[in-house]
């Protein structure tokens, strides 16, 4: 009901009309009433807790004259649910691997929008994909992101944010990449210049993940 009929509603003092009426459409849809006032030929249908099945077409009939009001739409709005990251909450990777990061999210009416986000900062490249579920109202939405991991990202987060005109504050997943390389070795000599009966020490440094645990 918007805000002109709950004025005329005020206005007119809308109330229950005919309880045979009302008492036939509760029966058969218990959260909807009819309203009216008779003496100046207004009626509204009321439903209260509005659900997906109210989603629909709608009009008025005067069945004694033959005749009907142009048609109405309702749309229902749904937030979408949680959105899932395939492979989270941690994904493992390897370097220099390209790799599809998927976010996806159902139930939402109309279709969630997805963004992604490191650091706070928006990610640039992704496609998404839309298509209806199966009661053919809520529709569903997966978005990838193409990425190509290196040692730098261990320990990263990417997050998936979804959102419609249901519910524009969104809703957030988080995943942790875990990035595998290949060691970097370094071997190091203090001092670099020696003399005979010096003591000369050695350095390997390695970065590897996962860790080194032998070294030759």
């Amino acid at each position: 009901m918007n805000e002109g009929d709950l004025f005329k509603k005020q206005k007119w003092g809308m109330r229950d009309v005919d309880k045979g009426v009302s008492e036939s459409v509760k029966a058969v849809w218990p959260r909807y009433r009819v309203l009216g006032d008779l003496e100046n030929g207004v009626y509204d249908l009321e439903i209260q807790e509005a659900q997906l099945s109210d989603d629909a077409v709608y009009e008025c009939q005067a069945t004694e004259a033959a005749l009907r009001s142009d048609r109405a739409t309702l749309t229902v709005l749904i937030p979408p649910d949680e959105p899932v990251i395939d492979g989270g909450p941690e994904i493992l990777l390897r370097a220099g691997i390209p790799y599809n990061l998927t976010c996806r999210v159902e139930g939402a009416k109309p279709a969630a929008g997805i963004e992604w986000y490191s650091a706070g900062v928006r990610q640039q490249g992704t496609s998404s994909t839309h298509g209806l579920m199966d009661d053919g109202k809520r529709e569903y939405t997966i978005s990838v992101l193409p990425f190509s991991p290196s040692e730098l990202d261990i320990g990263r987060e990417l997050s998936c944010q979804a959102r419609n005109e249901a519910l524009p504050s969104g809703k957030e997943s988080t995943v942790r990449l875990n990035v595998h390389h290949l060691p970097s070795v370094t071997l190091s000599i203090y001092p670099q210049k020696v003399r005979e009966g010096d003591r000369v020490v050695f350095t390997c440094a390695v970065s590897a993940n996962p860790a080194i645990k032998q070294y030759r």
